[in-house]
């Protein structure tokens, strides 16, 4: 009765191990290189390659297993896990291009953020959905001080394009005696003090107030921005001759 069960069990013991290599295939060299290949050209691992796909796993699939196989020390494999880590390697992108950063590039990015008066983590705020993945403040920042001498080049490509999209800054002129008048006379001619043309006209620019108007009528004001004067000037200009003696 004993040899009769031990030969049952053998069966079972050996039926189950066919089942298994059934189900199970060899990792070839070709695999194995292949494997390789996608790794330098992705420049992605086995844990970047499967990161943030846990709900589409086969069931028993995971980094470990995957390096398993590099190292040789798992000889076979379901064909569902290989076919699936094989999909998606095949179908990654290659790794950006790595590009120096230049004293060419290191002048142009000085000139934009010159240009714009827009420094790096404004020009990147609010671009995040957007922005290359690995992209960050600091990394640019590093370009500026050489902290980085190499630079993917989608990020410096964006970075570029960041700034170039952006306008000029404010440019700042010198108050002069014929601007003054020319505030006078839109007083004169709509009888609005500039603190009744601001809430009539419900104007909103940054540093243009009733005390911005007295100080450049009073001369204590020897420089602004263009665009401050302009947005004063316009908003008188849209209200009608006297409006102000009628109030």
């Amino acid at each position: 009765m004993g040899s009769f069960v031990f030969s049952a069990f053998a069966l079972w013991r050996a039926a189950l191990i066919l089942l298994y290599m059934r189900e199970r295939i060899d990792i070839t060299s070709e695999y194995l290189e292949a494997i390789e290949f996608h790794i330098q050209r992705t420049g992605l691992g086995v844990h970047a390659i499967l990161s943030g796909k846990r709900h589409i796993l086969p069931k028993g699939l995971t980094a470990a297993k995957v390096n398993g196989w590099r190292s040789r020390r798992t000889k076979t494999a379901k064909p569902e896990h290989l076919q699936f880590v094989s999909r998606l390697w095949k179908y990654a992108p290659d790794k950006p291009q790595a590009v120096r950063i230049t004293e060419r590039y290191k002048s142009q990015l000085r000139r934009e953020m010159e240009r714009t008066g827009v420094g790096v983590h404004a020009m990147l705020k609010g671009t995040r959905n957007k922005m290359p993945e690995g992209l960050n403040a600091g990394i640019v920042r590093k370009w500026f001080n050489g902290g980085n001498a190499t630079a993917r080049q989608d990020h410096l490509t964006y970075v570029l394009d960041q700034w170039k999209a952006l306008p000029d800054k404010p440019q700042e002129i010198p108050v002069t005696e014929a601007m003054r008048e020319a505030l006078r006379a839109e007083i004169e001619r709509t009888g609005l003090s500039p603190k009744m043309m601001l809430s009539r006209t419900e104007l909103s620019v940054p540093g243009v107030s009733a005390i911005y108007a007295s100080s450049l009528l009073n001369g204590t004001l020897l420089k602004t921005y263009r665009t401050q004067f302009q947005a004063m000037i316009e908003a008188y200009q849209s209200c009608p001759d006297n409006c102000g003696y009628r109030m």
